[in-house]
């Protein structure tokens, strides 16, 4: 599932970075990725390393819960992208 994630990230990516360089009359070249530095203190679903998420379990309050529906994940990774043009 992340790595699908991943995938449709970087074709997001590159259809953006594509319809930029072809507004500048550039062609587009090489992709590079990176990741935010604050991920290491905010890490990924999979990951083990940083800081806990702080907690608001007690501020919350779920009146129409139903242990029978599906439980929901959403997940939310910031990566930069950057691309060269000639």
């Amino acid at each position: 599932m992340q790595s699908a994630a991943y995938e449709s990230a970087m074709k997001d990516a590159q259809s953006r970075a594509q319809a930029l360089a072809t507004a500048m009359g550039a062609k587009l070249g090489n992709a590079s990725v990176a990741e935010p530095f604050y991920t290491l203190l905010y890490p990924s679903c999979s990951s083990k390393a940083g800081l806990p998420l702080p907690s608001f379990g007690g501020l919350l309050s779920f009146p129409s819960f139903n242990p029978d529906n599906p439980a929901e994940v959403e997940m939310k990774k910031d990566i930069f992208v950057t691309y060269t043009v000639q």
